[in-house]
């Protein structure tokens, strides 16, 4: 009878562990993607009466629902400096605003493949002459760089700019309100995306400047829990369909995005010889 217990035992402590169930397994047995989200447009767009969600990627992930027979559930809105922790703790599946990627993230989170890509750029008030020779003298606690916490603007002035001082906003501020910032003279300075700062200019007309090149491109991508490689495969082969197809022009038209906003990846193939 002692054997036969420790044999049972010996069973117990060999054996492994209980297999925990991956994202991926979990998205597919409930036929159920749910999506968290990040207010910004074009890409997300929340009305603030009805609370009623559109925008480029609303309407892709949408499609992309479609595609993969799964219902897509918008459960949480996070924000920049806080979505890889929800993605942790499990409270969606998948970040569904397109998020810029970088080294940082990197760490963190996985991301698909990038849609389309964004340039950022310095923007001053108008009028401001003191960056027009370089930017370099950015550089100085004299200049204050507008950011909100957790958004690339931030790593952007931490990274190029550490000596400026840093007018904070919180994190989830409009990005809107960076340009508000420097236009009404709060800020020096401030790192936006072609769309951000055209959009304000219609808003505003003359109200700011852009200061030299861009500073970075970014991939514009969805992020997934690390480590979740099936979940991202299945992401990816349908973001590639889609980029095959005509549907991101075709919402770039409806929401009226400015030419030269944003940029498509170059395609993976071309005509033969």
């Amino acid at each position: 009878m002692k054997k036969i217990m420790f044999t049972a035992l010996a069973l117990i402590l060999i054996s492994p562990a209980a297999h925990a169930e991956s994202v991926y397994e979990r998205v597919i047995k409930s036929s159920t993607l749910k999506c968290g989200y990040i207010s910004y447009p074009p890409a997300m767009i929340i009305d603030p009466n009805t609370g009623e969600k559109s925008g480029i990627f609303y309407d892709f992930m949408n499609e992309v629902g479609k595609r993969l027979s799964l219902k897509v559930e918008w459960v949480q809105e996070s924000g920049w400096g806080t979505f890889i922790n929800d993605l942790k703790s499990d409270r969606f599946d998948m970040m569904c605003s397109t998020i810029w990627t970088n080294s940082a993230r990197a760490r963190e989170a996985d991301h698909t493949t990038p849609l389309y890509y964004s340039a950022i750029s310095a923007w001053t008030k108008s009028g401001n002459d003191s960056f027009d020779e370089t930017l370099d003298i950015l550089n100085n606690p004299e200049y204050s760089i507008a950011t909100i916490d957790g958004e690339t603007a931030a790593t952007i002035a931490l990274t190029n700019f550490p000596k400026a001082k840093i007018f904070s906003l919180p994190e989830m501020t409009s990005v809107a309100d960076m340009a508000l910032s420097v236009s009404t003279g709060k800020a020096d300075i401030t790192f936006l995306e072609n769309y951000v700062a055209q959009g304000f200019l219609k808003n505003n007309p003359g109200s700011l400047k852009l200061v030299g090149d861009a500073l970075r491109v970014y991939g514009n991508a969805l992020y997934i829990k690390k480590g979740e490689h099936d979940l991202r495969l299945m992401i990816n082969d349908v973001i590639e369909e889609l980029l095959n197809s005509t549907l991101l022009p075709e919402l770039f038209d409806k929401y009226e995005v400015p030419e030269n906003s944003y940029f498509m990846p170059a395609k993976a193939y071309g005509q033969g010889n």
